[in-house]
């Protein structure tokens, strides 16, 4: 699955109970995007890849990984919508444990609805790219419990 989180003041908002960066857990698990799901399809190419390791530029630009990713933006646009609408979040910031050339062409896909009833500009908030890749799932390991300590 692919995490995001909503950025406020500064502070990840993680919600009462630190889960609320998994925002794919709001889709059907067949509209998830998620690695294995692209592993599956790359492997059907012959082409193995463990989910983490630098993709080849000419794979990445590839029919296979750009239909996924393209699919991974459209999933990844309504959800960012909802916590938008709902979090007026300063920006969200998508991406760790994945892929950055992945993760980059999923942002580059994303297209959120600017439109209200009013015609008036509601959704300005930045969709950014992770900086951290690799280390994040282990960042976030020890972040969480972290929080948990320092706000009870």
């Amino acid at each position: 699955m692919i995490g995001s989180v909503a950025i406020k003041e500064g502070t990840p908002e993680l919600g009462s109970h630190l889960q609320a960066g998994e925002i794919t857990l709001l889709v059907d698990k067949a509209q998830r995007p998620s690695t294995r799901k692209l592993q599956v399809l790359l492997s059907e190419q012959k082409i193995h890849w463990n989910g983490y390791d630098e993709l080849a530029p000419d794979l990445i630009s590839s029919r296979v990984v750009s239909d996924w990713c393209q699919a991974s933006a459209v999933s990844l646009s309504r959800l960012i919508e909802m916590i938008i609408a709902i979090n007026d979040p300063s920006k969200i910031v998508i991406g760790g444990g994945l892929n950055l050339k992945l993760v980059e062409t999923i942002v580059d896909n994303i297209a959120l609805k600017n439109g209200t009833r009013k015609e008036k500009i509601a959704f300005a908030t930045p969709v950014l790219t992770a900086e951290a890749e690799r280390g994040s799932p282990a960042f976030g390991a020890a972040y969480l419990p972290l929080l948990e300590v320092m706000y009870q």
